[in-house]
């Protein structure tokens, strides 16, 4: 209600009882006005660090910044696909960490396929996370009219050092908002068995283990109850040549529910602020962390590596409850000199 003093001039020859002037002002102002709204000064968080307990080279570590904290983790071999589990989602993934691979053969025709393994043309999701280059990128097909559902058959593979050997066949035949139907059989030599994966709107994926066929569940935290993922994962290099290598890597990709990232490697990490965030242009990009933070140096005689970590990279995170973090790795070994236990420094911006 907003007061003139033309109210004011009314209530006062109206009114049964004398108050003077400026009793009659203060009553009304301080009734019908707000008080100010105390802006409290914005406060950053401490400092902390983190030291991951299981190795990357072994496990996933799913991360939570807000508690500091591993939410969940599992052994790299206790799955090896995985299934979007939102409704309206189709993407679905191999498990790279297990040195797991994809034969897609293009055809829906299992004559068509050689028996004994291809030794081309095997591939892995993209670490970019992009579901167009999923190493399952064309099971389905929408239009405007209609989805269509190719049928392909996939080989899945393991990777010995020298060549994939496909041990699985699968076929994708449908998906809508409840979940997933698709077949598979032990290969070349299995029967056909169908199965079923229910989705679900807590979790960004549905895992499977194709061993034992069974949905595994336990691996993945609540979709907004982690950030970072820390994980072994296949991706492509490039040799001195340009030629494009397959190669498994070490590093951190995000949680793709919610979480983004920007890239600073200009400023001092003491000297980032809260008021620094608005020149920052944020990534979805599930690698952009990766794993860049560190360089490798191979003694071929010895057969040995080394890791360093880059100096002057932070990393400003913004995590699945909208909070702003800024960090970066400050080393790549624990306390005994083991490889593989990245220690990180954060704080809330």
């Amino acid at each position: 209600m907003k007061f003139t003093f033309k109210h004011i001039k009314h209530h006062w020859s109206t009114s049964a009882k004398v108050f003077p002037l400026m009793t009659l002002l203060s009553v009304l102002l301080s009734g019908c006005f707000e008080e100010d709204q105390k802006v409290l000064p914005h406060i950053p968080g401490d400092e902390i660090s983190f030291e991951l307990e299981k190795s990357m080279y072994t496990t996933q570590s799913f991360y939570d910044l807000g508690t500091n904290s591993v939410p969940a983790d599992n052994e790299n071999g206790i799955w090896v696909i995985k299934f979007g589990a939102l409704s309206g989602d189709w993407h679905i993934g191999i498990n790279s960490a297990d040195y797991w691979g994809v034969y897609p053969s293009g055809t829906s025709v299992e004559d068509s396929i050689p028996a004994n393994s291809p030794t081309e043309d095997w591939i892995f999701d993209r670490s970019s996370g992009d579901p167009d280059s999923s190493a399952f990128a064309g099971w389905v097909v929408f239009t405007e009219e209609d989805t269509i559902y190719t049928e392909f058959i996939y080989l899945l593979g393991k990777y010995d050092g020298i060549s994939y050997k496909a041990k699985t066949a699968v076929q994708f035949l449908h998906v809508d908002d409840k979940g997933y139907l698709f077949r598979m059989k032990d290969w070349p030599s299995g029967e056909w068995k169908e199965y079923e994966i229910l989705k679900s709107e807590i979790y960004n994926y549905i895992y499977f283990n194709a061993a034992n066929r069974e949905t595994v569940t336990g691996i993945e935290p609540e979709m907004n109850s982690w950030d970072l993922l820390f994980t072994q994962y296949g991706d492509i290099l490039y040799t001195d040549d340009g030629i494009p290598t397959p190669y498994y890597v070490r590093g951190v990709l995000l949680n793709s529910y919610a979480v983004t990232v920007a890239v600073d490697s200009v400023s001092v990490f003491q000297n980032i602020s809260f008021e620094d965030l608005v020149s920052y242009r944020f990534s979805t990009i599930q690698d952009i962390i990766g794993y860049d933070w560190k360089d490798v140096e191979v003694d071929q005689t010895s057969n040995t590596a080394v890791y360093t970590i880059r100096p002057g990279i932070t990393y400003i995170i913004r995590d699945t409850e909208d909070f702003f973090y800024k960090m970066r790795f400050i080393s790549y070994y624990n306390d005994l000199g083991e490889k593989g236990y990245p220690v990180i420094e954060h704080s809330r911006l």
